[in-house]
């Protein structure tokens, strides 16, 4: 069933009419990466059951500018063969599992993934490196709460986007991850 396909990020060749360069859609999403910055399109219904789309933006505030780049690339590609012009094409678009946004502040680098059907993100820190100077602006939204379980709930005009509660852990010599107070 197609609805139960994981989120696929693909280079923006042209096929998406938007300044991002990697793009990811699925079920009701549509996410474009740009410098900086992710855009989340979402198709939705409200409290009175209307359709409808909102966008949100959600910013690294004061970041250094930082391209993103696909990360893992996937088997296979996709191809747009919109209209009858094959110089409007676009053919082997590549395909990757993760985007990557490198150094968005001094020792902070964000990857974005797909885990359980869900689009996550998580911010990788080098050592000794302080997570207070990250900040995300969050654009589009008509509120933002901490919830009772730790989850950070955006409201906006179609429903709310939830963020589960932040997890981390680190990194041993070995390569396993330890769980780290947050």
């Amino acid at each position: 069933m197609l609805s139960q396909m994981p989120v696929v990020f693909e280079a923006n060749r042209g096929q998406w009419n938007t300044p991002a360069t990697l793009v990811a859609r699925g079920r009701g999403l549509l996410v474009g990466f740009e410098s900086s910055s992710i855009m989340l399109g979402l198709e939705a219904k409200n409290e009175k059951g209307e359709s409808g789309s909102v966008g949100v933006r959600m910013a690294f505030a004061g970041a250094a500018a930082s391209p993103p780049r696909g990360e893992h690339p996937l088997p296979g590609v996709r191809n747009y063969l919109r209209g009858d012009d094959p110089a409007a094409w676009h053919t082997n678009v590549a395909l990757f599992e993760s985007v990557r946004y490198d150094d968005v502040y001094p020792g902070v680098s964000v990857v974005i993934g797909n885990r359980d059907g869900r689009l996550e993100y998580d911010l990788e820190l080098a050592s000794s490196t302080s997570i207070e100077a990250v900040r995300v602006d969050c654009d589009g939204v008509d509120g933002i709460d901490v919830s009772e379980t730790g989850s950070l709930e955006m409201h906006t005009a179609y429903g709310t986007l939830s963020q589960s509660r932040p997890k981390s852990w680190y990194v041993i010599a070995d390569g396993s991850q330890r769980p780290a107070d947050c």
